[in-house]
C-alpha cells in the first residue's frame, strides 16, 4: 500500500499571548578548531577563534579608534573568591553610608552660604578651599563624616569647620564609619559626585529659568488677569529663546543687552496686551536676570556645558525666590458631584493621610476603587466595593472609605460640599535640591586595580611582596585569578578585551570592555566582504504593521486592505500587563511588601523624613534632623539595599522577555530567512513611558531592542486609529466611540464603522493601517489620501 504524498504543514495562526520559554540549558562543549586557548563553541556552525583570525591578521598594523561598552553580570557568577566577594559587600555598605552622609554635609554647607555665593566660589580667598562643584570638595567631605583607625577623629578642613559643627550637633555622637582602604573607591565616588552636580545644573537650567521667570512675572499687578497662566508659560519661553539663546551655535549672534522697555519690546517683537506698568516690571525682571547671566550671553549649548559656576548662583537664587514665594492657595468650590480632581486625592488618602496600607496599592486597584467611590457618591447609595477590593486593601481602608462617602452625600444634601482646589499651577512653585542628594539605598562602586588591590586588603587575603606596584603590574594574572572572565562572551580576542575596571552594588557587576568602533569595521572591510544593506521593501516581503501604546506595548498584524501575507494572517499584542509579569516586576513589589510587613517601623521612618528641597538652613536642618535622629538613614540605607537582589532580577527578565518576544514575532515569519528580513512598520508616534493610572513601560527601549533584531521602517500614525482599516469610503471618515448600552459609558479601544458595520479593536485597527501607510509609501511612493494632512487651503 502506497503512502499517500506528504503535505507542507503550515503554521497555525497564534491563539496563546506571548509568553517566554523556558528554554533548558545544553552542555557546553570545546571547539575542536585547534585554537588557543581552548574555547567552548557559540554556535553549532560558528567558531570565534576561525571568525577572528583573518580580522586579526588584517587588523595588526591597523590603529582603529576604540569604544567602551559594559557587560552585566552577577557579582556571585563571575567572583571566583567568597572572601572577595564579602569584601566588595562590605565595601558597597561602607561607601554608601560616607557618600549618603557627605552629601548631606556639602548640601548644609552650601545652603549656610548660600546667602554670598560670590565667596562660597572664589577658592582664592583661603588656601585650601574648594567649591561645590569640584571633585576636591567632596573628597574633603568624605574625610568629614568618615574616620581611620589610626585617627578616631575625621579631618574637617578649615572651611568646612562651621558646616561640619552643626552637622556633628544633629548627628548626637552617632559613630562615623570607616573609611580604610577605602581611598580610590571614594576618589572615584568624588569625581561622580561632582559631574552630577555639574550636570544636574546644566540639564534643568533652561526648564527652571522659564518656570521662574513666568513665577516673577505672574506676581506682577494684573498680569495673570491680562493675560493668564498659559499664554504666561509661552511668553516665557519667547523671551528666553529670543534674548538670551543661540539656537544654531554659531557663536555671532547678535547680543546686546537693552536698556530701556521700549526697546526690549521691540525686540520681542510681540502683541502681547500689557500696559505700562506691567511693561517696566518686565524689564526689572529681564535685567535682573541678564546681569547674573552676562559672562555666557548669549547662551548656547556648548556655554552653558562649560560655564556651569555662573549659573550656580542664579540656580541657587531660584531656589531662594521659591523658598519666599506665597504658596498657592487653595479655593473652596461648591459643588453637587464630587470633581475629577477630588477623588483621586481622596482615595490616595488610604496611604497618606490616614495611613491605613503600609505601601501605595497597585495602580489597578487604586482605579477601580475610585471608580466606586465616585459611583457611591453621584448615586447617593452605600460604599459596597467587590470582593476583591476587599482582599487586596486592609479593613481599616475599608472603613475610611466607607465612613468618608457617607459624611459627603451628606454635604451634597445639605449644600455644604465645597472641596479645595488649587488656582495657580502647582508646577511654578516646583522646588529642586541645591545639589543632587543619594535616594536611601546601596550606591555602586568603581573598582580598577588600584581599588581592587585595596579591597583585598579588607578582606584580608594575602597578597604578593612588592605592594601595589608589583600589583599594578601583574594586574592580568591578578584578574584572572579572582574573576572567571571566561564568562564575558567574545572577550579575550583579538579585538575585544577587558579594560581591568568594574562597576557594582554588590548584586550586579558591570565589567568595562573595550572594542573597535562599529562605524569602523565598515569603513575597512576586514573580512573582505560587502556590509549588508536594509532588505528592500517589496510586496513579497515579510512586514507587520506595529501600533505602539500604553496599555498594549505594541500590537501587530501581516494583513491589510491590499495587502495578503506570504504567512498566514496573525495579530500579535504584548500587553502592559504581561510585560511587568515577565519581567518580575510584580513578584519585586510583592516582596517589598512582604519585607515591610516584617519591619512596620520602615514606614513610619520614611514618614518622618522631611522633604529637602530648599535653600533655607533652618529647612534643610530640620530635614537633617529627621534623617540622622536615632539612625534612621542607616536603617533605611540598610532595608532599601534588599531590593538590589530583585532590581537585578528585574533587570535579566526585561532583556530576557523583549529578546524572546522578537524571537517569537520570527517563529510567526516563516517565509522570512533571517530576523534581517523581517520589516516592522512601527508607528512614530511620541509619548511618554508613563501615564498617570498607568505602569511605565519601555516606550524607547522596545523599539530599540526590536530594531537589533530586524529592520524598522518608522511610519507616520496621522488618522490610524480613527480611519476605518478596510478603507469603505473615497476620503477620511472617523470611526465612532461604542457606548454601553445600560450604563451609556464609552467602551475602551472599541471603534464602529457605519459604513461596513465592522466593531474594530482600536490597536488592531490602527496597526493595519500603519502596515498600508508603510507599503504605499515605500513601494508606490505617494501617501494615501485617507491620511494625509489637510494643507492650509484645505482648512480654509
Amino acid at each position: 500500500m502506497s503512502a499517500s504524498p506528504s503535505k507542507k504543514k503550515s503554521k497555525k495562526t497564534p491563539k496563546k499571548p506571548f509568553e517566554v520559554k523556558k528554554k533548558e540549558r545544553k552542555e557546553e562543549s570545546f571547539c575542536d578548531c585547534g585554537g588557543l586557548p581552548p574555547h567552548k563553541r557559540r554556535t553549532a556552525s560558528q567558531c570565534l577563534y576561525n571568525q577572528t583570525t583573518i580580522r586579526a591578521q588584517k587588523a595588526m598594523d591597523m590603529d582603529l579608534p576604540k569604544e567602551k561598552y559594559t557587560i552585566n553580570i552577577g557579582l556571585r557568577t563571575i567572583t571566583n573568591d567568597d572572601t572577595l566577594y564579602q569584601a566588595m559587600n562590605t565595601a558597597v555598605d561602607r561607601v554608601s553610608l560616607i557618600r549618603f552622609e557627605a552629601s548631606k554635609l556639602a548640601y548644609l554647607y552650601t545652603a549656610m552660604h548660600a546667602d554670598n555665593v560670590d565667596a562660597m566660589m572664589d577658592t582664592s580667598s583661603e588656601e585650601g578651599k574648594r567649591n561645590p562643584l569640584q571633585s576636591a570638595f567632596y573628597n574633603d567631605c568624605f574625610q568629614a563624616v568618615s574616620v581611620l583607625p589610626s585617627k578616631p577623629r575625621p579631618m574637617v578642613p578649615g572651611y568646612l569647620m562651621g558646616a561640619w559643627t552643626r552637622y556633628n550637633a544633629l548627628r548626637v555622637d552617632q559613630p562615623f564609619t570607616s573609611r580604610e582602604y577605602l581611598g580610590q573607591i571614594l576618589t572615584y565616588a568624588a569625581d561622580q559626585n561632582a559631574l552630577n552636580t555639574r550636570l544636574n545644573i546644566f540639564l534643568h537650567f533652561d526648564k527652571r529659568l522659564e518656570r521662574f521667570l513666568t513665577l516673577k512675572m505672574s506676581h506682577i499687578d494684573g498680569m495673570v488677569n491680562n493675560l493668564g497662566y498659559n499664554t504666561l508659560k509661552r511668553f516665557s519661553q519667547h523671551i528666553v529663546n529670543s534674548l538670551w539663546n543661540d539656537g544654531d551655535e554659531d557663536e555671532n549672534m547678535d547680543f546686546q543687552t537693552q536698556q530701556t522697555a521700549e526697546s526690549l519690546w521691540t525686540i520681542l517683537n510681540t502683541d502681547v496686551p500689557v500696559t505700562d506698568n506691567q511693561r517696566n516690571g518686565v524689564f526689572d525682571i529681564y535685567q535682573d536676570i541678564t546681569l547674573k547671566l552676562g559672562p555666557i550671553l548669549p547662551m548656547s549649548y556648548k556655554k552653558l556645558k562649560a560655564n556651569v559656576e555662573h549659573l550656580f548662583s542664579l540656580h541657587i537664587d531660584i531656589l531662594q525666590y521659591l523658598d519666599e514665594a506665597e504658596a498657592p492657595q487653595k479655593v473652596k468650590i461648591p459643588c453637587d458631584t464630587p470633581p475629577k480632581f477630588w477623588v483621586p486625592k481622596t482615595v490616595a488618602k488610604i496611604y497618606g493621610k490616614w495611613k491605613a496600607e503600609v505601601q501605595k496599592p497597585s495602580n489597578r486597584t487604586l482605579t477601580a476603587l475610585e471608580c466606586e467611590f465616585k459611583n457611591a457618591i453621584i448615586q447617593r447609595r452605600t460604599f459596597n466595593p467587590p470582593q476583591r477590593l476587599y482582599d487586596l486593601l486592609t479593613p481599616a481602608s475599608m472603613e475610611s472609605l466607607y465612613e468618608k462617602v457617607d459624611s459627603t452625600i451628606d454635604k451634597i444634601e445639605r449644600g455644604v460640599f465645597a472641596p479645595s482646589r488649587i488656582v495657580q499651577p502647582s508646577g511654578l512653585y516646583r522646588k529642586f535640591s541645591l545639589l543632587p542628594q543619594p535616594s536611601f539605598t546601596k550606591v555602586s562602586i568603581q573598582v580598577d586595580t588600584a581599588a581592587l588591590y585595596d579591597i583585598l586588603r579588607l578582606g584580608g587575603h594575602q597578597l604578593p611582596t612588592g605592594g601595589k606596584n608589583a600589583f599594578l603590574e601583574q594586574r592580568d594574572e591578578h584578574w584572572d585569578r579572582f574573576f572567571d572572565l571566561s564568562l564575558l562572551k567574545g572577550v579575550g580576542g583579538t579585538n575585544k578585551h577587558f579594560d581591568h575596571f568594574l562597576t557594582t552594588d554588590g548584586i550586579k557587576a558591570g565589567l568595562v570592555c573595550t572594542r573597535p568602533k562599529p562605524n569602523t569595521w565598515k569603513e575597512h572591510d576586514l573580512m573582505g566582504k560587502d556590509a549588508e544593506g536594509e532588505p528592500e521593501i517589496s510586496k513579497d516581503s515579510t512586514i507587520w504593521g506595529c501600533d505602539p501604546g500604553i496599555r498594549s506595548i505594541v500590537t501587530m498584524t501581516n494583513t491589510t486592505v491590499d495587502h495578503e501575507s506570504n504567512d498566514p494572517p496573525q495579530v500579535i499584542e504584548l500587553t502592559g500587563k504581561q510585560y511587568h509579569h515577565q519581567c518580575f516586576h510584580n513578584q519585586a513589589r510583592i516582596n517589598r511588601q512582604k519585607r515591610l510587613l516584617m519591619d512596620p517601623t520602615t514606614v513610619d521612618r520614611e514618614r518622618r523624613v522631611v522633604l529637602r528641597k530648599t535653600a533655607d538652613q533652618r529647612e534643610y536642618e530640620a530635614h537633617l534632623r529627621s534623617c540622622l535622629d536615632n539612625g534612621t538613614f542607616k536603617h533605611l540605607v540598610e532595608f532599601n539595599g534588599n531590593n538590589r537582589e530583585d532590581t537585578w532580577r528585574s533587570f535579566r527578565y526585561r532583556q530576557r522577555t523583549l529578546d524572546d518576544f522578537a524571537n517569537f514575532v520570527w517563529r510567526c515569519s516563516d517565509s522570512a530567512a533571517k530576523k534581517k528580513d523581517i520589516i516592522l512598520a512601527y508607528g512614530d508616534a511620541s509619548f511618554n513611558h508613563a501615564m498617570r493610572g498607568h505602569r511605565a513601560i519601555p516606550t524607547h527601549r522596545f523599539p530599540k531592542t526590536m530594531g537589533r533584531h530586524m529592520t524598522l521602517s518608522y511610519t507616520s500614525e496621522y488618522r490610524t486609529s480613527q480611519q476605518c482599516s478596510q478603507l469603505c469610503t473615497d476620503d477620511f471618515q472617523r470611526l465612532k466611540n461604542v457606548k454601553h448600552e445600560d450604563s451609556n459609558n464609552t467602551i475602551f479601544a472599541v471603534k464602529y464603522c457605519e459604513d461596513c458595520k465592522i466593531f474594530w479593536n482600536r490597536d488592531e485597527n490602527a496597526a493595519r493601517n500603519i502596515l498600508h501607510k508603510c507599503l504605499k509609501d515605500k513601494i508606490e511612493g505617494y501617501v494615501d489620501p485617507h491620511f494625509q494632512r489637510p494643507t492650509s487651503s484645505s482648512r480654509n
